[in-house]
């Protein structure tokens, strides 16, 4: 088993920002992860210059190929990624989409290897700079905007915000459950809701609640 940590290839760490498809300073929809994992053998993928490419210009590969990530290509080998890519697909969002949706992580690395809490963690205490940085795109924003946080990042966010003296827009964490919403804090320019994780066991009918939001607010 590859062990988690930040991934060596070279050409997927530089075109690597941080956030996938459009960027979270222009966003109006926003998913928070912890880290983006690709495979360990990425480089090999039949889809890794398609994976440059959507990099590269999230926005434009969704318009251009139909598909909102890369990982929902028929080359691909359903490998890392592929779950919660299909779950997402599910709502049925099309290319109109693409301009206002961002998938953002908290670790401003690409990942590969099976999750380790303890390594993430110590990867996330080189990430001040990134953190900060996302913190601004969010909540400096005059533009409208709705965060979807998984209920597993939501508490991290939420520590290592009040660590690093960032995210203060998040209000106190509490137990949240599978495939239940929770309205978080909100204000005319922000509203914050904690969701099931799409790799999770995330049902249709949650799937259905997140889309009803995003519809709700065109």
């Amino acid at each position: 088993m590859v062990a988690f940590d930040k991934h060596p290839y070279p050409r997927l760490v530089r075109a690597f920002k941080g956030y996938q498809g459009q960027d979270p300073s222009v966003a109006r929809y926003i998913f928070v992860g912890l880290d983006a994992n690709f495979s360990s053998s990425i480089e090999e993928s039949p889809i890794k210059d398609e994976i440059l490419d959507y990099l590269s210009d999230g926005v434009e590969y969704w318009k251009k190929t139909q598909r909102h990530h890369p990982f929902l290509s028929p080359y691909y080998e359903k490998g890392s990624g592929y779950k919660y890519h299909l779950q997402f697909a599910k709502m049925g969002l099309t290319p109109d989409y693409a301009d206002k949706i961002s998938f953002v992580e908290l670790l401003g690395c690409p990942t590969r290897g099976k999750a380790s809490y303890k390594r993430f963690m110590e990867l996330l205490e080189m990430e001040t700079e990134h953190l900060r940085r996302l913190d601004l795109l969010i909540s400096s924003s005059q533009r409208k905007k709705i965060i979807f946080i998984a209920r597993g990042a939501y508490p991290i966010l939420f520590k290592v915000g009040k660590k690093f003296d960032c995210f203060k827009w998040l209000s106190e964490p509490r137990k949240f459950n599978l495939n239940q919403l929770y309205a978080m804090s909100t204000n005319d320019k922000l509203k914050v809701y904690v969701i099931t994780h799409f790799s999770d066991s995330i049902s249709d009918e949650h799937i259905a609640t997140i889309k009803d939001i995003i519809e709700a607010d065109q």
